[in-house]
C-alpha cells in the first residue's frame, strides 16, 4: 500500500510540470504520423511517393494543431502562480489537447466516435511520456552542465590562488632582500669601516676592497634581485622592467625586446601578466633550451595583447612540452584575462612561445 507521502512523490513526478517544447513535440508528432501512415499505405500496395503525398497534409495539420496547443500550454504554465496550479494546467491542458486531437483526427480518418476516449487516453499517455523523457534528459544535462561550470569555477579559483601565492611569495622575498639583507649589509659595512680605522694602512687597504665589494653587492645585486622578484611596474614602467630582466641574462643570452604599444594604455595587472609570461618564456629558453638568442615582442592586435618569445634553443620534440610551475604560471595568467598560449616551432626552427590576453 502506498502511503500519502509516496503517492505525493509519484504525483509530483508525473505532474511535473515537465518542460513543454511546442516545436519539438509538433515535429515529432508530424513525423510519426507521416512515417506510420506511409508504412501502412505501402503495406497495402500503394507506392511510397503516393503515400508520402497523401499523408503529408494530415501530418502538417497535426503538427500545426499540436504546436498551437502546446504553445498555449507552455504560456499558461508559466503564468500559473503556484506549483500546484502549474501542475493542474500541465495535466488539464494536455488532456484537453489529447481529446481534441483524437476527435478531429477520428473524424478525418473516419473512425468510430466510440474510439475517441481510448484514443484520447493513448494520446494523453504519449504526451506525458514524451514530456517526461524530455524533462529527465534536460535535468540530467542541466546537472552535468552545472557540475562542469562548478569545476571550471574551481579551476579559475585555483589559478587565482596560484597567482596570489606566487606573487605573495615573490613580494615577501623581495621585501626581505630589500629591508633585512640590505640593512644587514649596511651595518656590516659600518662595523668593518670602524674596525679598519684601528688597523695598519696595509690591512686597511685590504679591508677597504672587501667593504667596497659588499657595498657593490648591496647597491646592485641585492637591489636587482629584489626588483626581478617583484618588479614595481606601476612606478618604473613595463619597458624598463623588461630591460632589467633581459640584462640578467646578458652573459649567456642576447635578448632583444620590442614593445610596440603604449603600456600606459594597459592597466598594471595586465602589464604584470605580460612581464610574468615573458619572464617564464626567457627562463625556459635559458634553462631548458640553452638558447643564445631570444626575441621578445609585445604588441596590440585589435582587442588582444599579443606576446611572443622566440629563441634558438633546443628543438621541441613530441614530448618536449610538459607541465611544470613555469607553464602553470603562463596558463594562469593567460586564463586570468581570457587569453590563450601555445609553444610551437616557429620560423628558422626557432622555439616560439605565443600568448594573447584580452586588452580590456
Amino acid at each position: 500500500m502506498l502511503n500519502k507521502t509516496a503517492f505525493a512523490r509519484i504525483f509530483d513526478f508525473v505532474a511535473g510540470p515537465w518542460p513543454i517544447h511546442p516545436i519539438g513535440f509538433a515535429i515529432i508528432a508530424g513525423f510519426l504520423n507521416q512515417f506510420s501512415g506511409v508504412r501502412l499505405a505501402v503495406s497495402h500496395g500503394q507506392s511510397t511517393a503516393e503515400a508520402w503525398i497523401h499523408f503529408l497534409p494530415s501530418s502538417i495539420a497535426m503538427a500545426a494543431i499540436l504546436w498551437a496547443g502546446f504553445a498555449l500550454t507552455s504560456v499558461l504554465i508559466k503564468r500559473a502562480p503556484t506549483r500546484r496550479q502549474k501542475q493542474a494546467t500541465y495535466l488539464g491542458i494536455n488532456f484537453l489537447i489529447s481529446g481534441i486531437f483524437a476527435v478531429l483526427f477520428g473524424i478525418y480518418d473516419g473512425r468510430p466516435v466510440m474510439d475517441a476516449p481510448l484514443n484520447t487516453l493513448r494520446m494523453y499517455l504519449v504526451i506525458l511520456t514524451v514530456s517526461t523523457i524530455f524533462g529527465i534528459s534536460e535535468n540530467r544535462i542541466r546537472r552535468q552542465a552545472t557540475r562542469a561550470e562548478d569545476a571550471l569555477a574551481e579551476v579559475d579559483r585555483q589559478r587565482s590562488l596560484l597567482l596570489q601565492a606566487d606573487e605573495g611569495t615573490r613580494r615577501e622575498v623581495a621585501d626581505f632582500l630589500h629591508d633585512r639583507v640590505q640593512a644587514g649589509l649596511v651595518v656590516a659595512n659600518m662595523q668593518l669601516g670602524n674596525i679598519s680605522e684601528k688597523l695598519s694602512d696595509q690591512h686597511k687597504a685590504e679591508l677597504k676592497s672587501v667593504i667596497e665589494e659588499l657595498e657593490e653587492i648591496r647597491r646592485f645585486d641585492v637591489r636587482d634581485a629584489s626588483r626581478l622578484l617583484s618588479p614595481d611596474i606601476a612606478v618604473v614602467g613595463l619597458e624598463r622592467c623588461l630591460t632589467e630582466l633581459s640584462a640578467r641574462y646578458r652573459d649567456s643570452m642576447n635578448i632583444a625586446v620590442s614593445v610596440t604599444l603604449d603600456p600606459r594604455t594597459i592597466d598594471t595587472r595586465r602589464q604584470l601578466a605580460i612581464y610574468r609570461i615573458i619572464e617564464q618564456g626567457i627562463l625556459n629558453a635559458a634553462v631548458h633550451g640553452h638558447a643564445t638568442q631570444c626575441q621578445v615582442q609585445v604588441l596590440r592586435s585589435g582587442e588582444l595583447l599579443e606576446i611572443t618569445v622566440q629563441n634558438n634553443g633546443r628543438v621541441l620534440s613530441g614530448t618536449a612540452i610538459s607541465s611544470g610551475s613555469g607553464t602553470a604560471v603562463i596558463d594562469a595568467w593567460t586564463s586570468q584575462f581570457s587569453g590563450s598560449w601555445s609553444l610551437t616551432m616557429g620560423q628558422e626552427n626557432h622555439v616560439l612561445l605565443r600568448a594573447s590576453l584580452l586588452s580590456s
